[in-house]
Formats: C-alpha cells, structure tokens, sequence
C-alpha cells in the first residue's frame, strides 16, 4: 500500500536565473527513474524559474508536491546530492551562499508528524568540506492532520 507524502523544499535565493541554470545541467545526469520521478519533476520546474524570489532581507526557493510511496523523501534527497553540492557551491549572486542550509520536509500519511533533511556543509570555509545531510524525524508539527 502506498502513502501520500507531503514533500517541501526550502533554501535561500533571491533571483532565480542562477539555480535555474544549475537545474538544467543536472537533469541530463539524473538516471532514467529520478529523471521521471520526483527528483526530475523538482529540477524541471526549478529550470524554468525566472525573476526574483523577494524578501526584506532576502527571498526564498519553495517548491512542494504530494507525492504517493513510502521512503520517497530519502531516495529524493540523496538522488540530488550532487545537485545540493553544487548549489551550495555556486559563486554567483541570488543563489545559496555556502554557510547557508537547504531544508527539505515531509511527511507521511498518517504518521502524525512532519520530518525534515536539513542539508550542508560540514565547514563552509574548508577546501576539504563534506556535505551533511541531517535527518530530523518527528518534529512537533504536522500537515496531514485534523
């Protein structure tokens, strides 16, 4: 039996040119079933954003979708490493600076809970930094509930 799940992604940006233009590349890398699923629907619709995300002081890159399976949130995560390491790593302006933390949440249905990714560099300022994807299981909120 499969599940709904909530997905939402969350990091800073404040034009879109940028990441859509990352977006873009890492699409032709996704194997043949994430560039189908989940992890391909993200990087499409991040493709073909453009303008501004505005803010006070800042905007930010939201993109969410209700998905059907159990574990998908994992599998999207880790399929788009490669994507966090570059974003993470892109010098040009709107886009994440490198100390800054992408978060992805989810939830389940009926699991009575939000969890979340918080995805980042381990040191934003070393040359031999390793990202850190952080999983948050059960946070004191949830979206699928009465």
């Amino acid at each position: 039996m499969g599940w709904y799940v909530h997905l939402h992604v969350c990091f800073a940006c404040d034009r879109n040119e940028g990441v859509a233009q990352l977006a873009k590349q890492h699409i032709e890398t996704l194997d043949e079933k994430n560039h189908r699923g989940y992890a391909g629907a993200f990087l499409q619709n991040l493709s073909e954003r453009t303008g501004q995300n505005p803010g006070t002081k800042g905007g930010l890159s939201l993109w969410g979708m209700v998905g059907n399976g159990s574990g998908i949130a994992e599998e999207f995560v880790e399929s788009l490493k490669s994507f966090w390491e570059d974003l993470l790593s892109e010098k040009e302006d709107g886009v994440p600076c490198s100390f800054e933390h992408i978060l992805v949440f989810y939830e389940e249905e009926q699991s009575e809970a939000a969890n979340a990714y918080e995805i980042f560099w381990d040191d934003a300022d070393s040359p031999q930094r390793q990202l850190v994807i952080r999983h948050h299981e059960k946070l004191p909120f949830a979206w699928m509930q009465a």
